[in-house]
């Protein structure tokens, strides 16, 4: 078993199970007496976030682990975030451990006195270090520029750090000078979710070091005419799909291997497979396969962990070990990347060619029909964010799956 296949299997355990329960502890809670603090069970399904027009950006961070609610069980989309609660929302995206379970039993411990041990670790600029009554206040777009630019190993200040996000497009927002970015105007918790997200979809995989020194950069000065390539992605956007899109191209022997075709047929092309993977598939020559009860291909996978010389790629174009996270994104859409450098996309099946996305897979009781629903899956590298790994799978096959592993344990 390789870390890779490790890494999934992870994601998928904790996407289809945990996530009802997630949220329960470890909450978002304003500077209060927590003497008598009675928990009570948070979730993605909570009465504010109804009809929410950042519902599914919620239900994301949610699954991540990146935003919790209030004990009242409300997360309070549109309330301003602390700074504090930024910077923990900030830290806890890309992959930090900070929580607020102390302050119930140590009485000189507060919520937010971890995020802040992390920041001064990274040297992210922050005023709560310094102030405490800071780390309560609401953010403002220029302070949360300045750790957003601090974040990509720079040390910038003030306009010349929304000079940088701006150029690069870097929280999402549409402004092209520093007067559109309105610096002073404070943040939401459901604008500071976006920022992060917004991030992860330029590729930001890991938080840098920000430099003692101030950087010296050659910014450009912006005009309501400036251009530049930035790229702000709609997010939570996906496309149809028809069934060749769920098909394998092997580029070397120029076969298609598409969903249904019979073991036989494989075994025809690629010999008989004597081997299985730790997903139960049949291992091929540089690629893996699920067949049903009646020997029908239902699935496969690819990745350049076990297979280097693997030659595949999908209908849209995709090329195992060539193309990148941005190709994804542009050609299956933003809704399917989790985070950390994984794109799951779920489709329903609506007839023998059309597959339609489905947006809310929260948790393992939004699919209503396992069978009848198709798993595509990407796993990129961290630092180059190119295509590692490949698969087509029924989401059945990932209920299965766990099944199993809860039969081991």
């Amino acid at each position: 078993m390789t870390k890779k296949h490790l890494w999934l299997i992870g994601f998928l355990v904790t996407t289809l199970f945990l996530t009802d329960t997630a949220a329960a502890f470890n909450l978002d809670i304003e500077d209060q007496d927590y003497t008598d603090f009675n928990y009570r069970k948070v979730n993605q399904n909570s009465s504010d976030l109804d009809g929410h027009q950042e519902k599914l950006l919620f239900q994301w961070a949610i699954n991540q682990n990146i935003i919790n609610g209030y004990p009242d069980g409300n997360y309070m989309p549109d309330k301003p975030i602390s700074e504090g609660e930024f910077l923990k929302v900030f830290l806890r995206a890309f992959g930090y451990h900070v929580s607020n379970q102390g302050v119930f039993n140590e009485s000189n411990h507060h919520w937010t006195d971890s995020s802040y041990r992390m920041a001064k670790v990274l040297n992210i600029p922050t005023l709560g270090s310094t102030d405490f009554n800071s780390r309560l206040i609401p953010i403002t777009r220029r302070k949360a520029a300045e750790i957003i630019t601090s974040s990509q190993g720079v040390n910038l200040e003030g306009d010349d750090a929304i000079k940088y996000v701006i150029v690069h497009g870097l929280t999402g927002v549409t402004a092209r000078t520093i007067e559109e970015f309105e610096a002073d105007q404070i943040i939401t918790r459901s604008e500071a979710v976006k920022w992060v997200r917004q991030l992860m979809l330029k590729g930001m995989m890991e938080i840098k070091q920000r430099p003692v020194a101030i950087t010296n950069l050659a910014l450009p000065e912006l005009s309501k005419s400036s251009e530049w390539p930035e790229v702000i992605y709609e997010d939570f956007n996906a496309v149809k799909l028809t069934s060749e899109d769920f098909n394998l191209y092997d580029l070397t022997n120029n076969n298609v291997i598409s969903l249904g075709t019979s073991r036989d047929q494989i075994e025809d092309m690629y010999g008989e497979s004597n081997e299985m993977n730790i997903f139960n598939y049949n291992n091929y020559p540089y690629f893996s396969a699920e067949f049903d009860s009646k020997n029908s291909l239902m699935g496969w996978e690819i990745n350049t962990i076990d297979n280097k010389h693997a030659n595949y790629k999908t209908y849209k174009g995709i090329v195992l070990n060539k193309s990148t996270l941005f190709e994804v994104l542009e050609l299956y859409g933003t809704a399917g990347y989790a985070a950390d450098g994984i794109a799951n996309y779920y489709y329903e099946k609506a007839n023998e060619t059309e597959y339609k996305p489905i947006f809310n897979t929260i948790s393992r009781d939004s699919i209503k029909n396992p069978d009848n629903t198709y798993m595509l899956s990407f796993i990129f590298n961290k630092k180059t964010l190119i295509v590692e790994y490949i698969n087509v799978s029924t989401f059945q096959t990932v209920l299965n799956f766990n099944q199993e592993l809860d039969q081991r344990n």
